[in-house]
Protein backbone atom coordinates (compact mmCIF):
# COMPACT_ATOMS: atom_id res chain seq x y z
CA UNK A 1 0.00 0.00 0.00
CA UNK A 2 1.43 3.14 -1.07
CA UNK A 3 0.22 6.67 0.30
CA UNK A 4 0.96 10.20 -1.36
CA UNK A 5 -0.01 13.10 0.51
CA UNK A 6 0.95 16.61 -1.73
CA UNK A 7 0.45 19.81 0.88
CA UNK A 8 -0.25 23.03 -0.74
CA UNK A 9 -0.43 26.53 1.50
CA UNK A 10 -3.53 27.64 -0.42
CA UNK A 11 -6.56 25.73 0.29
CA UNK A 12 -7.92 27.28 -3.29
CA UNK A 13 -4.97 26.23 -5.14
CA UNK A 14 -5.71 24.03 -7.94
CA UNK A 15 -3.20 21.34 -7.42
CA UNK A 16 -4.87 20.90 -3.74
CA UNK A 17 -8.67 20.69 -5.23
CA UNK A 18 -7.39 17.90 -7.87
CA UNK A 19 -5.67 16.38 -4.55
CA UNK A 20 -8.89 16.62 -2.79
CA UNK A 21 -10.30 14.77 -5.22
CA UNK A 22 -7.82 11.65 -5.69
CA UNK A 23 -7.60 11.47 -1.22
CA UNK A 24 -7.70 7.63 -0.19
CA UNK A 25 -10.86 7.07 1.82
CA UNK A 26 -11.26 3.22 1.71
CA UNK A 27 -8.63 0.44 1.84
CA UNK A 28 -9.90 -2.61 0.35
CA UNK A 29 -7.64 -6.14 1.35
CA UNK A 30 -8.41 -9.45 -0.13
CA UNK A 31 -8.70 -12.54 2.50
CA UNK A 32 -6.87 -15.57 1.39
CA UNK A 33 -2.73 -15.00 1.02
CA UNK A 34 -3.38 -11.12 2.13
CA UNK A 35 -4.96 -10.70 5.24
CA UNK A 36 -4.47 -14.70 5.92
CA UNK A 37 -3.10 -17.48 5.15
CA UNK A 38 -4.37 -19.68 2.45
CA UNK A 39 -5.99 -22.42 4.53
CA UNK A 40 -6.88 -24.25 1.21
CA UNK A 41 -3.23 -24.81 0.74
CA UNK A 42 -3.45 -26.65 4.56
CA UNK A 43 -6.19 -28.70 3.64
CA UNK A 44 -4.41 -29.94 0.07
CA UNK A 45 -1.05 -30.69 2.24
CA UNK A 46 -3.00 -32.60 4.52
CA UNK A 47 -5.00 -34.89 1.67
CA UNK A 48 -1.79 -35.31 -0.60
CA UNK A 49 0.12 -36.57 2.64
CA UNK A 50 -3.19 -38.67 3.96
CA UNK A 51 -3.60 -40.28 0.61
CA UNK A 52 0.14 -40.83 -0.09
CA UNK A 53 -0.69 -39.79 -4.00
CA UNK A 54 2.01 -38.34 -5.91
CA UNK A 55 3.12 -34.66 -7.40
CA UNK A 56 0.84 -35.21 -10.32
CA UNK A 57 -1.77 -36.53 -8.21
CA UNK A 58 -1.43 -33.43 -5.83
CA UNK A 59 -1.34 -31.32 -8.22
CA UNK A 60 -5.06 -32.95 -9.83
CA UNK A 61 -6.42 -32.58 -6.09
CA UNK A 62 -5.65 -29.40 -5.69
CA UNK A 63 -7.17 -27.92 -8.97
CA UNK A 64 -10.51 -30.13 -8.56
CA UNK A 65 -10.65 -28.24 -4.91
CA UNK A 66 -9.85 -24.86 -6.00
CA UNK A 67 -10.88 -24.50 -9.85
CA UNK A 68 -13.46 -27.77 -10.89
CA UNK A 69 -16.74 -26.77 -11.94
CA UNK A 70 -18.18 -27.81 -8.15
CA UNK A 71 -15.52 -25.56 -6.66
CA UNK A 72 -16.62 -22.53 -8.35
CA UNK A 73 -20.14 -23.53 -7.64
CA UNK A 74 -19.73 -23.36 -4.00
CA UNK A 75 -17.84 -19.98 -4.17
CA UNK A 76 -20.90 -18.56 -5.47
CA UNK A 77 -23.35 -20.07 -2.72
CA UNK A 78 -25.16 -22.65 -5.66
CA UNK A 79 -24.39 -25.50 -4.15
CA UNK A 80 -23.82 -26.49 -0.39
CA UNK A 81 -20.70 -27.83 1.57
CA UNK A 82 -22.13 -31.37 1.12
CA UNK A 83 -22.80 -31.18 -2.51
CA UNK A 84 -19.15 -29.76 -2.90
CA UNK A 85 -17.69 -32.48 -0.98
CA UNK A 86 -19.63 -35.63 -2.48
CA UNK A 87 -18.08 -34.21 -5.97
CA UNK A 88 -14.61 -33.64 -4.86
CA UNK A 89 -14.73 -36.91 -3.36
CA UNK A 90 -16.25 -38.96 -6.45
CA UNK A 91 -13.79 -37.24 -8.16
CA UNK A 92 -10.55 -38.26 -6.07
CA UNK A 93 -12.07 -41.91 -5.86
CA UNK A 94 -12.66 -41.63 -10.31
CA UNK A 95 -9.25 -40.39 -10.54
CA UNK A 96 -6.97 -42.62 -8.06
CA UNK A 97 -9.67 -45.01 -6.58
CA UNK A 98 -9.22 -43.35 -3.32
CA UNK A 99 -11.65 -42.13 -0.77
CA UNK A 100 -10.88 -39.19 0.95
CA UNK A 101 -13.71 -39.93 3.87
CA UNK A 102 -11.59 -42.95 4.44
CA UNK A 103 -8.87 -40.58 5.55
CA UNK A 104 -11.09 -38.03 7.03
CA UNK A 105 -14.53 -37.68 7.32
CA UNK A 106 -16.14 -34.14 5.74
CA UNK A 107 -16.18 -32.55 8.86
CA UNK A 108 -12.84 -33.37 9.62
CA UNK A 109 -11.08 -32.18 6.45
CA UNK A 110 -13.74 -29.15 6.69
CA UNK A 111 -11.82 -27.79 10.07
CA UNK A 112 -8.58 -28.74 8.27
CA UNK A 113 -9.65 -26.45 5.66
CA UNK A 114 -10.79 -23.64 8.01
CA UNK A 115 -8.50 -24.03 11.47
CA UNK A 116 -5.59 -23.70 8.22
CA UNK A 117 -6.64 -19.72 7.92
CA UNK A 118 -4.27 -18.15 10.00
CA UNK A 119 -3.67 -13.99 10.19
CA UNK A 120 -0.80 -12.39 7.99
CA UNK A 121 0.46 -10.35 11.58
CA UNK A 122 2.05 -7.72 8.87
CA UNK A 123 -0.89 -7.36 7.04
CA UNK A 124 -3.33 -7.11 9.79
CA UNK A 125 -1.48 -4.31 11.82
CA UNK A 126 -1.29 -2.58 8.81
CA UNK A 127 -5.16 -2.95 8.86
CA UNK A 128 -5.46 -1.90 12.44
CA UNK A 129 -3.09 1.18 11.60
CA UNK A 130 -5.69 2.47 8.56
CA UNK A 131 -8.52 1.58 10.79
CA UNK A 132 -7.03 4.01 13.49
CA UNK A 133 -6.42 6.72 11.36
CA UNK A 134 -10.09 6.61 9.95
CA UNK A 135 -9.60 4.93 6.70
CA UNK A 136 -12.60 3.00 5.93
CA UNK A 137 -11.39 -1.03 5.52
CA UNK A 138 -13.14 -3.08 3.59
CA UNK A 139 -12.52 -7.15 2.31
CA UNK A 140 -13.24 -8.89 -0.81
CA UNK A 141 -12.64 -12.28 -1.28
CA UNK A 142 -13.85 -15.49 -2.97
CA UNK A 143 -14.66 -17.53 0.16
CA UNK A 144 -17.48 -19.71 0.55
CA UNK A 145 -20.20 -18.18 2.83
CA UNK A 146 -19.41 -21.13 6.02
CA UNK A 147 -15.54 -19.73 6.06
CA UNK A 148 -16.15 -16.12 5.66
CA UNK A 149 -18.68 -16.86 8.78
CA UNK A 150 -15.56 -18.93 10.56
CA UNK A 151 -12.89 -16.14 9.84
CA UNK A 152 -15.03 -13.51 10.51
CA UNK A 153 -15.67 -15.16 14.19
CA UNK A 154 -12.24 -16.52 14.48
CA UNK A 155 -9.96 -12.98 13.79
CA UNK A 156 -12.90 -10.86 15.19
CA UNK A 157 -13.26 -8.86 11.88
CA UNK A 158 -16.28 -7.07 12.12
CA UNK A 159 -14.29 -4.88 14.71
CA UNK A 160 -11.89 -3.76 11.94
CA UNK A 161 -13.94 -4.14 8.75
CA UNK A 162 -16.48 -1.42 7.45
CA UNK A 163 -18.17 -3.28 4.11
CA UNK A 164 -17.41 -6.54 2.45
CA UNK A 165 -17.39 -7.57 -1.52
CA UNK A 166 -18.28 -11.57 -1.59
CA UNK A 167 -18.44 -13.24 -3.98
CA UNK A 168 -21.62 -15.75 -2.92
CA UNK A 169 -23.33 -12.50 -1.89
CA UNK A 170 -22.69 -10.43 -5.67
CA UNK A 171 -23.05 -13.97 -7.81
CA UNK A 172 -19.35 -13.66 -9.64
CA UNK A 173 -15.67 -13.93 -8.87
CA UNK A 174 -13.55 -11.19 -7.92
CA UNK A 175 -11.30 -10.08 -10.63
Amino acid sequence: IVFRTIYSRSTSSPVRKQNEQNVIKAVIFDIGGVLVTAGLDVLIQALHKGLGLTQAAFERIEYLIKYSQPAKELRSDKISYDKFWQAIRAGIQAEFGKDIFEFKPQEELTRIWHEGYQLIPETFETLKQLKARGYIIGIISDNVRERMDYLRTKFNLKDYVDFEVLSYEVGADKP
